[in-house]
């Protein structure tokens, strides 16, 4: 579709499903900027609200001619819940291809039924914007850096979904708030954990990597004081905490999809599989060795446990919920040997 697009070569109907909201956007975006010129769009660009129109409304809109471009553009949000939407089925018929288009943009609908079924039959653009893989993030968020002249290496993409999570529009935030964090300007800039860390309000001394390299090393009493001074070091507690428990619940994911396929595939496969930076693999197996599948588990279970006490399920403050998860952990443990994460 962009290759088109950037190209001038237009569809009558587009057709932008998926949960990925900023994909949506962000295609929505880039035919706006090709298609209408900015000076003439509030005569050929409607962007319109799909539970205010009916199907009808929608094919009706679409017949009109532009005004004061070679093209016209509809946009219809949530085209999902747009009324009647059987009316719309033959918009791909009726849509002058050569002189308008129209992006239906719908987080859910299915190709089977109508009138989804009749637009795709009819030659509408399907583009799935679903939830991107572990390993798509993982990408999405080096071609993003790269956009933004920052040089981020796999691992500090990996710590940096790890900390923020898979939502694409957060991860675009931190990428932007460490842009302005390292100073960068014009020059690209190599970002490390500790920039990471610090971008996020963490030390480089006291942070969540820190904490998980001894945790998985079984230094408790360390643990204890990292866990205390990062409450100490955010703005809110309980959001401390709750990043905390996330970014260790990650690593004890990919531990347990580890375990998953040991001995069943190679090396290389079993960290794309797991999420895993494919470098440090041999790092993640060895844990998953002296751990052992039970003791994952059970950490993965203590790490639950605290994220519904830290989300209301408990009247405890976060320390005590956080002491008691490490206590729970430590009682899992490997003893007399040292774990290196």
């Amino acid at each position: 579709m962009v290759s088109r697009i950037t190209s001038d070569r237009y569809d009558g109907v587009y057709l932008i499903v998926g949960e990925e909201r900023l994909l949506a956007d962000e295609l929505q975006r880039i035919i706006i900027d090709r298609a209408v010129p900015p000076s003439v769009r509030a005569f050929d660009l409607e962007i319109l609200s799909g539970p205010e129109l009916t199907g009808a409304d929608v094919v009706a809109r679409s017949r009109a001619f532009p005004m004061m471009s070679p093209r016209r553009l509809v946009v219809v949000r949530d085209a999902e819940r747009v009324k009647d939407a059987q009316a719309m089925a033959p918009l791909a018929q009726v849509v002058d291809a050569s002189a308008a288009s129209v992006v239906l943009i719908a987080t859910k609908v299915n190709k089977a039924h109508h009138p989804w079924k009749q637009l795709c039959s009819d030659g509408a653009v399907w583009v799935d914007v679903s939830r991107l893989r572990p390993a798509e993030v993982i990408r999405w968020v080096l071609d993003e850096a790269k956009r933004t002249k920052l040089v981020l290496h796999e691992d500090v993409a990996h710590a940096l979904v790890d900390l923020v999570g898979t939502d694409l529009q957060r991860l675009r935030s931190e990428l932007e708030k460490l842009k302005t964090f390292v100073g960068g300007g014009e020059a690209r800039v190599e970002i490390s954990k500790d920039d990471l860390a610090e971008a996020v309000g963490q030390s480089r001394d006291i942070n969540v990597f820190e904490l998980q390299s001894a945790l998985v090393g079984g230094r408790f009493g360390q643990v204890h004081q990292i866990t205390e001074r990062l409450l100490q070091q955010g703005s809110s507690s309980t959001s401390e905490a709750i990043m905390i428990v996330s970014f260790l619940s990650s690593y004890f994911r990919k531990l347990w999809r580890l375990s998953i396929c040991q001995g069943s595939m190679p090396p290389k496969e079993a960290a794309a599989f797991a999420g895993v930076p494919s470098f440090v693999i041999a790092e993640y197996l060895f844990t998953l060795r002296t751990w052992g599948t039970a003791a994952i588990e059970a950490c993965t279970g203590a790490l639950l446990k605290a994220d519904l006490a830290l989300k209301g399920g408990s009247q405890a403050d976060p320390q005590t919920i956080l002491t008691l998860m490490n206590q729970s952990i430590a009682r899992v443990a490997p003893t007399g040997q040292t774990v290196h994460a």
